[in-house]
């Protein structure tokens, strides 16, 4: 009975080593020579993480894409170059009405300071160690200057750039007087007639190209124009390297013309935009869906007698037309002539 009792008791007895939770952590004398793991006192905690925070969150320069936004500087920002940095400071310098300059500028570090000497307005930028960047090292972000309407930064080139971004379907349209006008009332700076002229120059630069540039190579476009399209007419005059006419008929257009189309031609002349003011002369057939078929054309220093005889000579000639013209018929300026 004392046995059985004994085994009772013992059954009904809980194991209270087994409930509780063992320890996450092993003890140190129970970790072998061999084992990895590690025992973190509380101070070396604390260490660790007060050098997680103490690393540093760069914030990188993004430029404004409203015009009317003015960039955002701060200590420690990073740029992607000497270049961005210099940029970022003229736009907050036309956007703000302060004049500022470099007081320091070369390969390794800005400075930025207000052209007022009592201002204490300041950005100081240099190359990071470990990266080809610059930071923002010193910010000084206070104006204590009053605004001004003449700024030395805004040079034709800035206003050019406004312009081109702010008005791109306009911009080539505006004169020098319009330039000058609506840098005041959109920028709030006073310009001179010179500087609105070179924009002006800059932004017909932008939207159609270098003029001179394109000119010099007119021999390789014709030489292009030969190789890539062979039976093609191509004529180029330029007497002493100065450009005075050229003359244009693709084979193509040559061979389906003479095969489908109506004996009959418009010609007509207009001028063309642009800083050397030349005409276009074209000859125009019509198919046999009484559509426009472009035919010819030529670039001429004028419209004249002689260039319309050297033209139409040449159409002729593509054209494979008689001598007397006999039963072509001729449209200039939408008056028909049988020839």
């Amino acid at each position: 009975m004392r046995g059985s009792s004994e085994r009772h008791n013992t059954e009904q007895v809980p194991n209270r080593s087994e409930d509780l939770d063992e320890p996450s952590t092993p003890l140190p004398d129970e970790i072998g020579d061999d084992s990895e793991v590690s025992v973190y006192t509380s101070s070396d905690d604390s260490e660790a993480d007060r050098g997680r925070r103490r690393r540093k969150t760069t914030v990188t320069y993004r430029p404004t894409k409203q015009q009317s936004d003015i960039p955002y500087f701060e200590s420690g920002m990073i740029f992607k170059s000497a270049k961005e940095f210099k940029n970022a400071v003229v736009d907050h310098s036309l956007k703000v009405h302060r004049e500022v300059e470099f007081a320091k500028n070369d390969k390794t570090r800005v400075r930025a300071k207000c052209a007022d000497a009592s201002c204490k307005w300041l950005a100081y930028a240099s190359r990071t160690k470990d990266m080809d960047q610059f930071e923002l090292v010193t910010y000084k972000p206070d104006h204590t200057c009053y605004r001004k309407f003449t700024n030395s930064r805004a040079n034709y080139k800035v206003i050019a750039d406004y312009f081109i971004k702010t008005r791109r379907d306009s911009a080539l349209s505006m004169k020098a007087k319009e330039i000058k006008l609506h840098a005041k009332q959109e920028m709030g700076i006073e310009i001179t007639p010179t500087q609105s002229k070179n924009a002006r120059s800059k932004i017909v630069k932008h939207f159609l190209g270098d003029y001179d540039s394109e000119f010099i190579r007119i021999w390789d476009f014709v030489k292009e124009v030969r190789v890539s399209n062979p039976g093609s007419t191509v004529v180029l005059d330029c007497p002493d390297n100065q450009f005075k006419r050229m003359y244009i008929c693709y084979d193509a257009v040559k061979k389906g013309f003479i095969a489908g189309c109506r004996h009959t031609l418009g010609v007509d002349g207009c001028f063309l935009k642009g800083p050397f003011k030349q005409q276009l002369l074209s000859a125009v057939g019509r198919d046999g869906n009484d559509q426009m078929y472009p035919v010819a054309w030529a670039v001429v220093d004028v419209e004249n007698h002689s260039n319309w005889l050297w033209f139409m000579d040449l159409v002729k000639k593509d054209l494979e037309i008689a001598d007397d013209g006999a039963g072509w018929t001729l449209q200039s300026d939408q008056h028909p002539v049988s020839v």
